[in-house]
């Protein structure tokens, strides 16, 4: 791939300055055991420290992926001198921390019978945008990010393809958001681990490319079955599967020989809120039994619930610390995969007054 070359070209010109350097990724081999550089990965590494990688993806400048974060690299400190050995540096890419890398969740949930509608609006950050940023956007969300910034004789998206010549493009972009809400319902299904019943609008809010710390951001709206369910007058409602489908470990898995590799360090949080419906309210016994709390030093699970008006509030976090931890942790890890496990299975009764 030529894009570091080129860019390298560009900073030249810029005249600003720059050193080059090589890594691999995960799953390869490390630089200072490289075999072939077929499995080598360029960058370019400016003067403040920042490092600039080939994108994956609508990233922004700067952001460094998952599989190349705590990699050893090389760096050339000077350019004139290509790769003499009293000008090379080696070095580790550093790991982002978990608050870098944050998903959070939004919910907002009513009761409908014994279905429940489901608005969730989901914030990425860092390493938790990559993939989905690609899967859940689609060309024309791609122009308005690209093109209209940068080229002031567009100021919409279809002022970019409003010649007769562009009507292919058109038809291609049709094809891409028909594709993209059939994404969505993938992301809802993968979320809830069960198909929804029905799905509404569901759209992209924020590519979050403009600044390394921007959010990607999207909605979902859908419906679900099997979360309520009639107990003579009251209702049983299951609040843990709001969280989202988790990790479960089981049999032969829970026996570890092996250090615990993660993509990066992360955080998971949801806000949950969830609309008691007119003539009911919280058992204050179901609502005690979902606050709960598991942490050490590698990772966290905690719950906290109450009561705002008429609406039931959760505010859910899973943190993992880091991006890999000796056998020796395996244990504390599985206390917290174990917890929020458990929590999906968590009810509260909502009573009739």
């Amino acid at each position: 791939n030529m894009f570091i070359p080129h860019l390298a070209q560009m900073l030249q010109k810029a005249k600003i300055p720059y050193e080059c350097g090589i890594t691999t990724s995960v799953g390869n081999e490390p630089i200072d055991q490289l075999i072939s550089f077929r499995n080598t990965e360029y960058f370019l590494r400016l003067a403040d420290g920042r490092l600039l990688t080939y994108p994956r993806g609508p990233v922004a400048p700067g952001t460094v992926d998952a599989d190349l974060q705590g990699r050893k690299a090389i760096v050339c400190t000077d350019q004139k001198k290509h790769m003499n050995s009293d000008m090379v540096e080696n070095f580790t890419i550093p790991v982002s921390k978990a608050e870098d890398n944050r998903s959070l969740s939004t919910v907002k949930a009513t009761i409908d019978g014994t279905l429940m509608n489901i608005d969730r609006t989901m914030s990425l950050t860092g390493t938790q945008k990559e993939g989905l940023n690609m899967q859940l956007s689609n060309g024309y969300d791609q122009v308005g990010v690209f093109i209209l910034p940068t080229d002031t004789k567009y100021k919409t998206v279809e002022d970019v393809f409003k010649s007769e010549k562009a009507d292919h493009q058109k038809e291609r972009f049709q094809r891409q958001r028909e594709a993209q809400q059939d994404n969505f319902k993938q992301e809802i299904a993968d979320y809830a681990d069960s198909k929804p019943v029905s799905v509404g609008e569901c759209k992209m809010l924020s590519m979050g490319n403009k600044s390394i710390n921007d959010a990607f951001v999207y909605e979902t709206n859908y419906t679900m079955d099997g979360y309520v369910k009639k107990a003579g007058p009251n209702l049983i409602v299951s609040v843990g599967k709001l969280i989202g489908s988790q990790l479960t470990v089981e049999g032969k898995d829970r026996k570890r020989s092996a250090d615990i590799h993660r993509s990066a360090p992360i955080t998971i949080e949801h806000d949950i809120y969830l609309t008691i419906p007119n003539g009911y309210q919280v058992s204050a016994e179901s609502l005690a039994q979902l606050n709960t709390s598991v942490s050490n030093d590698c990772a966290t699970f905690k719950a906290k619930a109450g009561t705002e008006g008429n609406q039931l509030h959760l505010h859910v976090t899973k943190i993992y610390q880091h991006q890999q931890e000796p056998v020796a942790n395996w244990n504390k890890l599985l206390q917290v995969v174990d917890a929020a496990a458990n929590y999906t299975q968590k009810q509260v009764m909502l009573r009739r007054k």
